[in-house]
């Protein structure tokens, strides 16, 4: 039932649109004066590209109209799961902020043999090289109740 009416409404549809171009007369370029016909082949091939646009523009929604028709979307299907429950009673405890060190992070390298500012040689050794410095981090730590009994 659903693809006969599309294909009814794209019938029409394709009519009137044909209707229209027949009675459309010369293009809106054309001179009404058969002495004075400079450039009409020019405006003949813009209006055959315009009716050639305007057909596929057709087409293009005709079809779509019809796949849509003939292929409706099935609704998801749901399949609820049972959730259970909160429990009333809260956990016996507290979130408390603490402050905890982050050590500095160091890096070995190979510190290549030197003169060093006093004109004494160094050797070459390996030797750590701060990356990153030690700082204060705040975090929240649950921390349970004593039971008073």
């Amino acid at each position: 039932m659903k693809k006969q009416i599309a294909l009814a409404a794209a019938a029409i549809f394709i009519t009137t649109l044909f209707i229209g171009f027949a009675q459309a007369g010369p293009g809106r370029y054309q001179s009404s004066h058969p002495h004075r016909q400079t450039q009409t082949h020019h405006h003949d091939t813009n209006n055959v590209l315009e009716g050639v646009v305007l057909g596929a523009g057709a087409l293009i929604l005709g079809t779509a109209i019809a796949q849509s028709l003939s292929n409706p979307c099935q609704p998801a299907q749901v399949h609820a799961t049972a959730v259970p429950p909160r429990p009333n009673h809260r956990k016996k405890g507290h979130w408390e902020t603490q402050k905890i060190w982050v050590a500095p992070v160091y890096e070995t390298r190979w510190n290549p043999a030197h003169y060093n500012a006093q004109g004494r040689w160094v050797q070459g050794r390996h030797q750590q090289f701060l990356v990153a410095e030690g700082f204060w981090k705040k975090e929240q730590v649950w921390v349970k109740n004593r039971d008073r009994y």
